[in-house]
């Protein structure tokens, strides 16, 4: 799509604000111009059109559209070059191994994982992806065995709005075979990782989660859980993940 068509609809999408709306002009803007990069229209990458025709096309002066861009600058979304322009921030694409890093008891490098889907299905079942989400009441759950260096299995579920993710349930799980999960929310859905939250807490392991990583039942190991969060500070999904004892080093990092 031409950028002066984007920059049409925007505008239209500012003269349509409420009468006696509250609120910066510059907000309005910000939103709007994020709504079209996580709609697509804008990629990683692409740059944005001149600030003079952002003012030339919206019902708003060149300051309002400069702060709009420094605010979306601050919050990782747009780079702004000196004497070049305003580009789509480019991200890297994180796969499985950008979350779960084991690392080696000997050699000290990251240990390769391999996952297994075994369902995906639409749920209401309600836990912490739903109070993490309270406005959805469906969600897209993706259950996987991911081995670990061939070591041992991490039972792992994930929790997405079904609102917006619900394209995944068209994918098989064979296609979901070893494709991590993030990457797919960036390139398919353009929903980038931007932020995780992190929560890991020592019990016992349930019955059917010992049985499906192969260890004895009432084995205490860990719970992993990932809440995941993308453009405009939105959670995108929660991992849970449980851990069976092993010698290998968790390494958490907070993004």
């Amino acid at each position: 799509m031409k950028s002066e068509t984007i920059l049409r609809r925007i505008a239209k999408s500012l003269d349509r604000r409420a009468p006696g709306r509250s609120g910066p002009k510059y907000l309005s803007l910000r939103d709007a111009i994020l709504a079209a990069i996580e709609s697509g229209d804008w990629a990683p990458g692409q740059k944005l059109p001149p600030e003079t025709a952002f003012a030339q096309e919206m019902p708003v002066s060149l300051g309002t559209v400069q702060r709009a861009l420094q605010t979306l600058a601050v919050d990782g979304v747009v780079d702004r070059r000196h004497r070049d322009g305003t580009y789509v921030t480019e991200l890297p694409i994180l796969d499985e191994i950008s979350i779960l890093r084991f690392v080696g008891k000997d050699s000290g490098s990251l240990l390769p994982v391999y996952t297994k889907v075994l369902d995906i299905a639409r749920t209401r079942e309600n836990g912490p992806w739903s109070r993490l989400m309270p406005a959805e009441d469906s969600f897209v759950r993706i259950t996987r065995l991911i081995n670990v260096n061939l070591e041992f299995k991490v039972y792992n579920r994930v929790y997405l709005p079904a609102g917006r993710f619900d394209g995944l349930l068209k994918w098989s799980t064979q296609e979901l075979d070893g494709v991590g999960i993030f990457h797919i929310l960036s390139t398919q859905f353009n929903a980038p990782l931007l932020r995780t939250v992190q929560l890991l807490q020592v019990l016992a392991l349930s019955a059917p989660i010992c049985a499906a990583i192969g260890v004895p039942a009432g084995t205490v190991g860990a719970k992993w859980d990932v809440e995941a969060y993308s453009y405009r500070g939105l959670p995108i999904a929660h991992h849970q993940n449980y851990l069976p004892p092993n010698d290998s080093r968790l390494e958490i990092r907070e993004r």
